[in-house]
């Protein structure tokens, strides 16, 4: 996502067992909207109640972060 430049992503990866998680955070004082690359399976951090992804679209809301497996 390097591409992106109202949002803050990366991925990490367990040396232990491969896992791979991704971080994305949107720093801006409005909704973003951004294409997910991959599926993911879970979300295992929010700081919102709610995500809403529409057709693989991630709506973040300002300020908001998640980690998606």
């Amino acid at each position: 996502y390097t591409e992106e430049d109202q949002i803050f992503a990366y991925e990490r990866i367990s040396k232990k067992n491969n896992q791979k998680v991704l971080v994305i955070s949107n720093y801006q004082n409005a909704e973003y909207k951004l294409q997910l690359k991959h599926t993911f399976e879970k979300v295992l951090l929010n700081n919102y109640g709610h995500l809403e992804v529409q057709g693989g679209m991630l709506c973040l809301k300002p300020y908001q972060t998640v980690v998606l497996k």
